[in-house]
């Protein structure tokens, strides 16, 4: 299924996805170098960071794992600090804390947990049961900055193929113009202190 449907404004679930996935973003060891959420899929330019994870305590990485999955949220939805003993049921498991490791740095578990939170509120939205999304998620692996090069562009430039935005500003739901409105705000307080000088 889309995220919208023609007939049906769901724009709104674009946001879902670039919330939660700021959210991951603070607990997962994987930067998100890119995105864009169109009207029926979306794209990631991700980077894997098991380099950050090796570097976390036992108490960090069960920490990062609870919050990923919390047993509680507040009333803003954001996760609540995990208690000492959720912390102890990963810390003090060996084989629990080495799978939690590799799952911080792991796409596939960002993934999982990005399309079931969406497939999970779209359908209770709708009051359906079952499949939501067509297909699995398609991963390719970018192996030099050239390949990295390319597929931000193709990312950033999917709005514009798709006649959906005629300037890279309007670009909608995506990195490219969070990016230009962060530039341009540097820009004109760069500017506004010029005018005191």
């Amino acid at each position: 299924e889309a995220l919208e449907e023609e007939s049906e404004d769901f724009s709104h679930r674009r946001l879902w996805i670039i919330d939660r996935l700021k959210q991951y973003a603070k607990y997962f060891a994987i930067d998100v170098l890119g995105f864009v959420v169109m009207s029926n899929h979306y794209h990631l330019v991700l980077r894997t960071r098991p380099d950050v994870v090796a570097d976390l305590s036992d108490t960090e990485v069960a920490r990062r794992v609870c919050l990923i999955s919390p047993n509680k949220r507040t009333a803003e939805g954001e996760p609540c600090e995990p208690t000492e003993p959720e912390l102890d049921l990963i810390r003090n498991n060996p084989q629990e804390l080495s799978e939690a490791r590799c799952k911080l740095s792991d796409v596939s578990a960002l993934m999982r947990r990005l399309n079931q939170f969406v497939a999970t509120r779209a359908n209770r939205e709708e009051d359906k049961h079952g499949h939501f999304w067509k297909e699995r998620y398609h991963s390719v692996r970018l192996v030099d900055d050239a390949a990295l090069l390319a597929a931000t562009l193709y990312v950033d430039m999917n709005p514009i193929r798709a006649f959906i935005a005629e300037t890279l500003e309007e670009c909608e739901y995506s990195s490219l113009q969070r990016r230009l409105v962060e530039m341009l705000a540097q820009y004109k307080q760069a500017i506004d202190q010029l005018d005191w000088i």
